[in-house]
């Protein structure tokens, strides 16, 4: 079960509100690969309950980058899951295995792994938090207000921390009343989606001295 050991700072340069795959991945490979002071919360309990399904191809690659791939693989939440790719079309149908240019050039065929995600997230929060981010659990964020330099978030026990950078990794495309506030004030802020490993880069190079809202979605 991830606990959270982390004593909460007024200030972070990162806050992460979700840690779910992309949540705590994110957390992870900026505590890795920065030195950024890095904050994920969650409103609820890990483990929870969150139906399992099958990962893309290109999660595999992910996790090895997170660090997380040799603790995941040593769990008991996976299972090894072979494919490929089927495209439907009249013109120029086709079928392909996972990275099919390279099973091509060395006969070895690519993987993925259906997951059991409850026990899968914790693995990846409990991962996040090794890496050095602050985790907290069963709180919840209601409100984002950008400033200048620093901007602020809000939880729901009336706390505000200052962060220069927030990012929005809940997946939830139809928010409570506080999640739908910081929404407003996020397009005014100039929203832009990433993928995970799409936010790392923005996220470094921006952290540097700038503030914004990042939303990365589901999947």
């Amino acid at each position: 079960m991830a606990t959270s050991i982390s004593e909460r700072s007024d200030e972070y340069d990162v806050v992460i509100m979700g840690g779910g795959p992309a949540g705590s991945t994110l957390a992870a490979m900026l505590c890795r690969e920065t030195r950024l002071r890095v904050a994920v919360f969650d409103r609820e309990i890990f483990p929870r309950e969150h139906i399992g399904e099958s990962g893309a191809h290109p999660l595999v690659p992910v996790l090895q980058a997170s660090g997380a791939l040799e603790k995941v693989l040593a769990s008991e939440c996976w299972i090894k899951k072979f494919g490929g790719i089927y495209q439907w079309d009249n013109d120029r149908p086709f079928v392909g295995f996972f990275e099919h240019s390279d099973y091509l050039a060395d006969g070895v065929h690519r993987w993925t792994i259906h997951i059991n995600r409850a026990e899968f997230d914790t693995v990846l929060l409990d991962h996040a938090e090794s890496c050095g981010a602050h985790v907290f659990q069963g709180e919840r964020i209601v409100e984002f207000t950008p400033g200048p330099d620093v901007s602020d978030v809000r939880l729901e026990d009336g706390t505000a921390i200052r962060t220069r950078y927030f990012v929005d990794a809940s997946g939830r495309r139809e928010p409570d009343r506080g999640a739908r506030n910081h929404t407003r004030q996020a397009v005014a802020v100039g929203v832009q989606e990433y993928r995970c490993l799409v936010a790392l880069p923005q996220l470094q190079a921006r952290t540097a001295g700038s503030r914004g809202l990042e939303h990365i979605p589901r999947g």
